[in-house]
């Protein structure tokens, strides 16, 4: 019985570690130098947000897509977002919209991961944090997925990296140092 045990311990324990690093390899972690280098790639055109979010209507499902052989739910919400633009000399010009949030997650079985995408943003709006926000016909929405980015909080080097990314400086991820 011992032995028995100890062999799905191990066994657990086996798979949980060789799991681990799959796992991380698949969510990447982004900095804002490596978003806005994929921002500035893009097809979209994206504005870079430095403020606080408030909630102002509460989450609802948009539906459901399959690709390929994992299927996805997107759910979203409106929130506004005060503070400023980022420039060429940093985050000068006053912003004030309402954003849509969306939030597309892969759908596993009995696990919910998107139940509640509103605690998200109203987590964040008691200090100012960096958004990538992409301008489209209505506005400014932000898409998010089972890996996280295109939001980061605004200590002083994420603000530099910013400010040192528009004007054209280096715009190296922490990690490529």
């Amino acid at each position: 019985m011992r032995i028995g045990f100890m062999f799905a311990a191990l066994f657990a324990g086996v798979v949980t570690v060789s799991a681990a690093p799959l796992f991380a390899l698949s969510c990447m972690p982004m900095d804002v130098a490596s978003n806005f280098r994929v921002a500035d790639e893009a097809d979209e055109s994206y504005v870079i947000v430095r403020g606080r979010v408030t909630v102002e209507e509460q989450p609802w499902e948009l539906g459901r897509e399959d690709r390929g052989s994992h299927r996805f739910e997107y759910k979203s919400y409106i929130a506004r977002i005060d503070g400023q633009v980022a420039g060429r000399r940093g985050f000068n010009a006053a912003f004030s919209e309402a954003i849509e949030f969306r939030q597309a997650c892969r759908l596993w079985p009995d696990l919910n991961v998107c139940e509640d995408t509103g605690a998200r943003a109203a987590e964040q709006d008691d200090e100012d944090m960096i958004y990538f926000l992409r301008k489209t016909e209505q506005g400014y929405d932000f898409t998010t997925g089972d890996c996280p980015g295109g939001v980061y909080p605004a200590t002083r080097s994420n603000v530099r990296q910013v400010r040192r990314c528009m004007a054209g400086q280096d715009c190296r991820a922490a990690w490529e140092n």
